[in-house]
């Protein structure tokens, strides 16, 4: 039976990154991103990365995810040259599709009936660690209709969180799990904790 991985930020070929993380090396960096991918993603499994894949040398650092195993689809992030705030983005988006089997700036999944938003943005706020930040990139966000959102962009730990207008979102970037990747399953259950 297939399982579906969800993760978002892993900003492979990102120096500074690398650094935030306590990594010697961008190299060291990204071998334990994508080690910890290979070890949980499976051959009939589906991976979704919401958000700011690779940085630096694109295309080097996308290669990296040729050695992730499963069905790989990407939602953009801000980071991400394809993604349509990015000046001549439909340049690069045949570069995403090069590694990935598909590549947008939002989705949505079904999980026992319940529908699933899945967003590189937040529907507000960049995290706990910039609480008095000004939200950035506004106009990509999705509109707060009240749904289960999930997405990255925030760089804390705090997986669950809700709008402000009290819709529940949950932060599935590799900063609040650990450096690793999320199951759907486990990702919901962020609710009751």
């Amino acid at each position: 039976m297939s399982e579906t991985w969800l993760t978002s930020d892993t900003h492979v070929g990102h120096e500074r990154m690398a650094e935030m993380r306590h990594f010697t090396s961008v190299r060291a960096h990204d071998e334990a991103i994508v080690r910890n991918l290979v070890r949980r993603v499976g051959c009939d499994d589906h991976l979704w990365v919401l958000g700011d894949v690779a940085l630096g040398n694109r295309v080097q650092s996308l290669r990296w995810f040729n050695h992730v195993p499963g069905r790989k689809h990407l939602v953009l992030g801000n980071h991400d040259r394809a993604h349509g705030m990015n000046r001549n983005a439909h340049v690069y988006l045949d570069e995403y599709l090069e590694f990935f089997d598909t590549v947008q700036t939002m989705a949505t999944l079904r999980h026992q009936g319940q529908t699933v938003l899945l967003s590189h943005f937040p529907y507000d706020g960049e995290g706990a660690d910039r609480p008095d930040e000004v939200d950035r990139a506004t106009q990509w966000r999705l509109r707060d209709e009240g749904r289960l959102l999930m997405h990255g962009h925030v760089h804390d730990d705090v997986r669950f969180r809700e709008s402000t207008l009290g819709s529940p979102m949950i932060h599935v970037g590799l900063d609040a799990w650990g450096l690793k990747p999320v199951t759907l399953h486990d990702a919901l259950a962020a609710q009751a904790d």
